[in-house]
């Protein structure tokens, strides 16, 4: 009898242990706002294939923290985020897997994915500069982003309000590709730039919405480094504020999706992905203000309205070689102003 129930006790654990090792029926996203979008289309994705989806959504930022933070126990099977370095930094630290996609399947832009199939840019945005609806127009030659760094703009002029504010690199992944871009193309001019703008009362503030809010209020006159299809948005709701472009161009940046190097279900990850360039769900990503992958989705009448930005040079692979030690920097001498009064 005792031995009877040894074995049952035994057959019971090995039972346990091994529904534990046993993968999660379900998908686990981890994804960069816009979290409606996200909502949208991993509804879809349940929708078209029966696999339910845990989402987590957060800035890209902390999407890196996490996804760090549980390297050695790893939960997400996918990410999606808001800068194709931060999808680099993962592909080069071997924490991605790569997708082929079929001839049929191949999204447009190709220059907005990685050759090697380790992620896909499922959307893009275009970074420019946030103003009041009411601000004064541009003069006939349009403003650059000097104009904005160095106080150059109509309000300074005429000695009003100056203040501007900029997401922080460090918590929005389109800001720091921002940073990065102009950093890349000015050299150490551009760290002058931002420190001349941090005399001129250049605020950092949290994530986009955190800056865009301030403008709103009337706290800022201009959001330097603003993603646009969150001023689109507000826009569409009737807020008085509007997306400037300036006349050398916006940074374009694209929204990588990838399949995480630590899943337990790699083929429904890929086909998460898929689903992502698919038409059902880059229609979601236009309905958000969104650039679509797929050129033969037109954006939303709020984008055209906007008009086209030309592209701002940016090397996102000269950007990751440095990203680090910027950002370091960025955070010492521009967030807290150490060398502001040098």
């Amino acid at each position: 009898m005792k031995w009877a129930t040894l074995a049952i006790l035994l057959a019971l654990v090995l039972a346990f242990l091994a529904g534990c090792a046993r993968p999660s029926a379900k998908l686990v996203v981890y994804s960069a706002g816009p979290r409606p979008l996200a909502e949208r289309i991993c509804r879809g994705y349940t929708e078209a294939t029966g696999m339910p989806v845990e989402l987590f959504t957060a800035t890209t930022g902390q999407l890196l923290s996490k996804l760090e933070a549980e390297r050695f126990h790893p939960r997400a099977d996918v990410v999606i985020l808001a800068s194709r370095v931060a999808a680099e930094a993962l592909k080069q630290g071997h924490r991605l897997l790569p997708v082929t996609l079929p001839p049929a399947e191949q999204p447009g832009h190709p220059d907005w994915h990685d050759p090697e199939g380790y992620y896909y840019g499922m959307a893009a945005a275009v970074i420019g500069v946030a103003l009041r609806a009411d601000h004064p127009p541009p003069p006939a030659g349009g403003w650059d982003w000097e104009d904005f760094l160095q106080g150059r703009y109509p309000s300074a002029a005429e000695g009003k309000n100056t203040r501007i504010s900029l997401p922080s690199p460090t918590r929005s992944g389109a800001s720091g590709d921002f940073v990065m871009a102009w950093l890349l193309a000015r050299g150490e001019a551009g760290w002058s730039d931002f420190r001349q703008a941090r005399r001129h009362g250049l605020e950092i503030a949290g994530a986009n919405a955190q800056a865009l809010t301030g403008l709103m209020t009337g706290a800022n006159q201009a959001v330097i480094g603003a993603v646009d299809y969150v001023v689109l948005r507000e826009v569409e709701r009737g807020e008085p504020v509007r997306i400037y472009y300036p006349k050398s161009g916006g940074v374009y940046v694209t929204r990588p999706v990838a399949v995480l190097a630590g899943t337990r279900q790699p083929d429904a990850a890929a086909a998460f992905v898929r689903y992502c360039l698919g038409e059902a769900a880059q229609r979601e990503a236009a309905r958000v203000h969104l650039l679509p992958a797929r050129t033969g989705i037109p954006p939303g009448p709020v984008r055209q309205a906007a008009g086209e930005a030309r592209a701002f040079p940016f090397d996102s692979s000269a950007a990751l070689a440095t990203q680090s030690a910027a950002m370091r920097r960025f955070q010492y001498e521009i967030e807290r102003a150490v060398f502001i009064d040098e």
